[in-house]
C-alpha cells in the first residue's frame, strides 16, 4: 500500500515546531507560557514525555520565531 501525501499535511508541517521538553519543565507554566508569548500559536501538544508541537498560524511565523525567539525558547527546551 503506498500512501500519499495530502497539500494540508505537508502545509501543516511547515507551520510546526517540535521540541525536546527540559527536565522538571512543568507543562501547564509551559502551555500558558507559550500562549502568552507567541501571537501566532494555535496550538500546542505534548508528543510524548518530553516533547512539545506548536502549531503557528503561517509558516513565515515558524520561521520568524525560531530565529527570534531562542533565548525564551531556551528557558524551556534543550532542542527546537
Amino acid at each position: 500500500m503506498v500512501f500519499s501525501t495530502k497539500e494540508h499535511d505537508t502545509d501543516w508541517l511547515k507551520q510546526i515546531l517540535i521540541g525536546t521538553i527540559s527536565s522538571g519543565i512543568d507543562y501547564d507554566s509551559l502551555n500558558n507560557k507559550v500562549f502568552d508569548s507567541v501571537s501566532n500559536c494555535i496550538d500546542f501538544r505534548l508528543l510524548g514525555a518530553n516533547k512539545g508541537v506548536l502549531t503557528l498560524q503561517y509558516q513565515e511565523a515558524m520561521s520568524h520565531l525560531l530565529e527570534n525567539g531562542r533565548t525564551l525558547w531556551s528557558c524551556f527546551f534543550d532542542e527546537l
